[in-house]
């Protein structure tokens, strides 16, 4: 058992969420074909009891695993987003200050900014593999921050002001680049996924003398936690697949053409 594969993230949610529960449905039903076979049916008779109580244990550990997991996704889903915003925030502070500034370097911090913008959106669809132009631009501003004449006060004042946003932008983009990398694990999900596969064998085995019921509950079974891999697909990766966070709040700030 795995991750899901990379296409299924891009996928729009309703034909998601069918291709899911296709498949949640197809183990659902091979699990029931086994009720049809004599050996099964005689060897569910003497486990009932036994049954149901794996199928409570399984049931509860399932909940538990799966109301962990949404957390998570849904936590880093909002860690993402205010990443993106602080990001975008720190390069607003930078043009801001600029904009009070006079100087012949002030019109190069404010392409180097540009260039920031535009190396972040170039990297933005591989993150993970560490595209080193945005990092490139980032230590360029600071070189050209650093070099700032401050004969003035004022442009003492200015410094430390671009000093401050720097750091933000700095931790803001560092924070953006481990969420990226920060997704459910192949464990977790082989957890899961075998939690689900033992829950719905077990109900199978709890209903075998009685078709019909063994049907509904394992159709409602395997719908349910479609909709629960469902919710948690949708949100595992925030800057990959149908619906993910874009650069635009970074490549409005800085000037830079999406």
């Amino acid at each position: 058992m795995h991750a899901p594969p990379d296409f299924m993230y891009w996928l729009h949610p309703v034909p998601l969420f069918v291709v899911i529960l296709c498949m949640v449905g197809a183990v659902a039903f091979a699990i029931y074909s086994l009720l049809l076979l004599p050996p099964v049916r005689r060897a569910s008779a003497g486990l009932i009891k036994i049954n149901t109580a794996v199928g409570s244990i399984s049931g509860g550990v399932l909940g538990l695993s799966l109301a962990f997991l949404a957390h998570s996704v849904y936590s880093m889903e909002d860690r993402a987003r205010d990443a993106v915003n602080a990001e975008a925030h720190a390069v607003q502070d930078m043009t801001t200050t600029l904009n009070a500034m006079t100087g012949p370097g002030r019109d190069g911090l404010v392409r180097l900014l540009e260039h920031y913008g535009t190396s972040v959106g170039n990297e933005w669809s591989v993150m993970v593999q560490g595209n080193s132009g945005a990092k490139q631009s980032l230590q360029e501003i600071y070189s050209a921050i650093i070099s700032w004449p401050t004969e003035e006060y004022k442009d003492k004042v200015h410094q430390g002001r671009l000093l401050a946003a720097y750091d933000n932008l700095s931790s803001a983009r560092k924070e953006r680049l481990s969420i990226a990398e920060d997704r459910v694990s192949g464990g977790q999900w082989a957890l899961v996924e075998g939690l689900i596969l033992t829950l719905l064998f077990v109900v199978a085995m709890s209903h075998a003398d009685f078709r019909i019921a063994a049907k509904v509950s394992l159709a409602a079974i395997a719908t349910a936690a479609s909709l629960l891999l469902f919710v948690i697909i949708m949100h595992d990766r925030p800057f990959f697949g149908y619906g993910a966070l874009g650069p635009e709040p970074i490549l409005a700030a800085s000037g830079a053409s999406p």
